[in-house]
């Protein structure tokens, strides 16, 4: 099955709610680690089963609250948001990889408030990923960390 992604603007903010664990967001540690960035098997498995590009789920600011997005998670884990503007997200660039690139996913099997907002990041891996796009992709974790924000509009 194809998926078609639609592309978020610029303008849009999105937010990643980033586990308080070591190698993601340690205690006392100012911004989360690039380990918060890194696709999952079952992100990778997800984008080959709708034909996409494997997503790093973040929200969109504008449809989804950080406390829907934390309903929905359903866990009980301590998770913290952090943000950016989808232009900051396609910004960060290196010569030996692909940009990155924001679509909107909403979770449409969820009924939930806010599952519409459900967005991905595309250029942080791929299945079979050689050594050198492994690398860049981690170079690419290790800078939309450094470019993130903390979220201050917690209602």
């Amino acid at each position: 099955m194809t998926t078609l992604l639609k592309r978020a603007s610029d303008e849009v903010r999105v937010f990643r709610l980033v586990k308080h664990i070591k190698d993601h967001y340690p205690p006392g540690a100012e911004k989360p680690l690039p380990g918060a960035f890194r696709l999952t098997n079952d992100d990778i498995a997800d984008g080959v089963q709708r034909n996409i590009p494997p997503l790093l789920s973040v929200w969109d600011s504008a449809k989804t609250t950080v406390v829907q997005a934390r309903m929905i998670r359903g866990s009980v884990a301590e998770y913290s948001p952090f943000c950016w503007s989808v232009a900051t997200i396609r910004a960060i660039r290196i010569a030996s990889a692909e940009s990155l690139e924001v679509y909107h996913d909403p979770l449409t099997e969820i009924t939930a408030a806010g599952a519409c907002g459900h967005a991905g990041v595309a250029g942080l891996g791929k299945a079979k990923a050689s050594k050198k796009e492994k690398e860049a992709h981690r170079e690419l974790q290790v800078r939309l960390a450094e470019a993130c924000a903390p979220w201050n509009e917690e209602p």
